[in-house]
């Protein structure tokens, strides 16, 4: 029987010199900057999303202003709410906030391109410009509501960057902006009222009609009123719409909900 002797293997344990501590401390210092810039991108991109909110605040409210003007325009403290609170606690790395409230915050509206006349309702046919207009269903331009964040005087500007370079996110954010663009005016009535108000302005669709025969009502009233008084009836009523408040033919009509 042959043995065979295999070598020993020896062990050798080098000291690692701080080798670990070293890596460690790299580590540390990236997982720092790395938190740090993390906090930044993060508030940076809350701040933008408080200004798409507040943008469809103030577009939404345009449209409870009136049917065509959009004046006055959105006042401050309508979007202030949106960039203050416990929720909206935006700071920097001395625990400053990075944004102003009472001033940054910035709105306005305007008006976009209106649609062409071929565009509108009706299209071009004979007098649907002037109904339009007189029902208040012309399109004059869909209004954009744009809410800026300006960071220019936020901050002061840092130009000493450190040998981490953590100085460069104490510098002011990029100024952003939102906007949103609704349709405004489209012609809808809030209450019967409004409605018959609306129908009634119209000199063309109404107007023209009612004036004549209101003339011509008033003067058979005059001849026929000896002729009525003995038969104890009330004076003719030339209120041809308060009448019809709330009644709907019942064909217009469809059960909704069980009702």
């Amino acid at each position: 029987m042959t043995h065979v002797s295999w070598p020993s293997a020896r062990v050798t344990h080098r000291g690692q010199t701080g080798q670990a501590l070293a890596e460690a401390l790299v580590a540390t210092l990236v997982l720092g900057v790395t938190w740090v810039a993390v906090h930044w991108l993060f508030q940076y991109q809350d701040m933008a999303l408080s200004t798409v909110h507040a943008s469809r605040h103030a577009a939404f409210l345009a449209t409870r202003r009136g049917e065509t003007s959009i004046e006055p325009a959105h006042e401050h403290h309508q979007v202030e709410r949106f960039f203050a609170g416990d929720a909206h606690r935006w700071v920097d790395r001395k625990g400053e906030r990075t944004l102003d409230v009472a001033t940054v915050p910035r709105s306005g509206l305007r008006r976009v391109s209106a649609l062409s006349q071929s565009a509108q309702p009706a299209g071009e046919a004979p007098d649907t410009q002037a109904l339009r207009q007189q029902w208040l269903l012309e399109d004059a331009g869909m209004v954009q509501a744009r809410v800026a964040l300006d960071f220019a005087d936020a901050v002061g500007v840092a130009n000493e960057y450190g040998p981490l370079g953590l100085a460069l996110f104490d510098r002011p954010h990029d100024d952003l902006s939102r906007s949103l663009v609704i349709l405004h005016g489209a012609g809808h009535a809030t209450s019967d009222a409004a409605a018959q108000q609306r129908a009634s302005s119209s000199w063309l669709a109404w107007g023209r009609a009612q004036a004549t025969s209101h003339v011509a009502g008033q003067e058979v009233a005059v001849r026929a009123a000896g002729v009525d008084d003995g038969w104890n009836r009330g004076a003719p009523g030339f209120d041809w719409w308060s009448d019809w408040a709330g009644r709907v033919p019942g064909e217009h009509l469809q059960p909704y909900g069980g009702r």
